[in-house]
């Protein structure tokens, strides 16, 4: 594992999956997780996500994070050190990553940010990548500038998170959720069909995207909210088993 700390401001470290236990040293900390490699299931207090490379997973104070790895994961993280109101009396350049750090605070309080979800911009995916490297690089090499460099490309990442969840927000319509509706309808129905209990967080988690997400596909296909259409599947499917209940006795009496 790589680990660098800015004025015990800002931890940054690069490691593997097999080495994630060392970052739980920080687990009273605000926790920024980058997947740069790799794919599997990871889990946050019992709460179940699927990641993919250029996942990002946003963990408050003592959330725990597991990974179930299909092969060779590398995380890459960024951890706030101090809180926003012991920064605000330390010097400039503290609070400057207090800022920051309240700006990742307000991303994971958004509805709109999912767990192990990448960015919405191809781009800003590419740039990420390179900006991660390029700070990787001048933690490995630590020339004379490289603080400085590494604190605004952190910057940078942190501001292209924010626009991909406000570009979320403002430009994706809900025609773009329909390749997916087929697949959560199915999922939906089985789990109705099999009796299960489950909500629309367990429908998110599952296909990686927000409720809201879940909500607008199935409005848009179906014209039914989750819990309309929860309400009318099993209704139908009630009347569709008390159905064939009749058919059979029917059966079995003239037969």
């Amino acid at each position: 594992m790589e680990e660098l700390n800015i004025h015990n401001k800002c931890i940054l470290a690069s490691l593997e999956s097999s080495e994630l236990e060392s970052l739980c040293t920080y687990r009273d900390r605000l926790r920024v997780i980058v997947i740069l490699e790799g794919s599997g299931k990871a889990t946050i207090n019992y709460a179940p996500y699927s990641y993919q490379k250029d996942s990002i997973f946003i963990l408050r104070p003592h959330q725990n994070i597991s990974l179930q790895t299909f092969g060779k994961t590398k995380i890459f993280s960024i951890i706030s050190g101090l809180s926003q109101k012991s920064a605000t009396r330390e010097k400039p350049y503290v609070t400057t990553f207090a800022t920051m750090f309240g700006q990742i605070e307000s991303l994971v309080s958004n509805k709109l940010f999912v767990q192990g979800k990448i960015m919405e911009r191809s781009i800003d995916r590419e740039s990420a990548n390179q900006i991660i490297k390029l700070i990787t690089h001048e933690m490995q090499h630590r020339p004379d500038s490289y603080k400085e460099i590494i604190r605004n490309s952190v910057f940078t990442l942190i501001h292209m998170l924010d626009r991909n969840i406000q570009y979320v927000r403002k430009y994706i319509p809900v025609r773009q959720f329909h390749p997916e509706t087929d697949r959560i309808l199915e999922y939906i129905k089985r789990q109705l069909q099999l009796n299960h209990k489950f909500d629309i967080q367990e429908v998110a988690s599952s296909f990686n995207i927000s409720e809201e997400c879940v909500n607008e596909s199935l409005v848009a296909r179906t014209g039914f909210t989750f819990k309309k259409f929860i309400i009318k599947y099993r209704t139908d499917l009630f009347k569709s088993r008390l159905l064939k209940m009749d058919v059979e006795v029917w059966g079995s009496l003239i037969s």
